[in-house]
């Protein structure tokens, strides 16, 4: 993840992605490909940092996080494994 986002450089750990990519000059990555409108995502939008986080290293949607918060509040079950309903 680091190398996709910060250009192989190395980020300070403590400051946020959007604020170091800033700072170094370099511009926040965006969506590209196919099989967006698949995923609901559309060409061109910035990929946020939680979206990395879920793709890169969960292997998840990248808005995995706020379809769980709409199954939830659609009354889905907490106790029930989300991640298989959202995916």
């Amino acid at each position: 993840m680091r190398g996709v986002a910060f250009g192989d450089g190395h980020r300070p750990g403590v400051q946020a992605l959007k604020d170091a990519q800033e700072t170094a000059g370099l511009l926040p990555g965006v969506w590209l490909g196919r099989g967006l409108a698949a995923l609901g995502l559309t060409a061109g939008q910035t990929v946020t940092e939680g979206q990395m986080e879920l793709v890169y290293g969960g292997g998840r949607h990248p808005d995995a996080d706020r379809m769980e918060r709409e199954l939830l509040a659609d009354g889905a079950d907490p106790g029930h494994s989300l991640s298989r309903t959202a995916g």
